[in-house]
């Protein structure tokens, strides 16, 4: 833990039954149309901003639909500066697609730098493995 546990979370964020204390990290959540059933077993606290339909099974931050995940990412940041966690992970609602073992990173009880490493690089690999597109996910630090 660090000098900042002090650091507020995001106004709906959602802590796993008996993962209270890892407030090291936070998984923020895109999602516009996605089933995001999947965090029903994400052990990290969470927060989902949401672009559509408030058809989903967690309280959530509403944003209107503009933009794609980067803006969501980007609004997170300007309001949650000054909060910042050691270890924020934005991530889209379905990234199973272009990540398809993100899950087993995720719920790892400790990230340290070899964790890090490995969700940066299974992200990059599956993102640009027949994608084209750029990154999209990724990892700050709140240091």
């Amino acid at each position: 833990m660090t000098e900042q546990d002090n650091r507020s979370f995001p106004q709906s964020t959602v802590f796993p039954n008996g993962y209270e204390e890892l407030r090291d990290s936070l998984v923020v959540v895109a999602r516009s149309w996605e089933n995001i059933d999947w965090l029903k077993e994400c052990k990290r606290p969470f927060v989902v901003y949401n672009k559509g339909e408030q058809d989903i099974p967690f309280p959530a931050n509403c944003l209107p639909n503009i933009g794609r995940d980067g803006h969501t990412y980007l609004q997170y940041i300007v309001e949650n500066y000054y909060n910042l966690r050691d270890y924020t992970f934005f991530i889209q609602g379905d990234p199973f697609e272009k990540c398809p073992h993100i899950m087993r990173q995720l719920n790892q009880d400790n990230w340290h730098e070899e964790t890090i490493q490995i969700l940066c690089e299974t992200m990059f690999v599956e993102e640009f493995h027949g994608y084209p597109s750029g990154p999209t996910q990724g990892i700050v630090t709140g240091k």
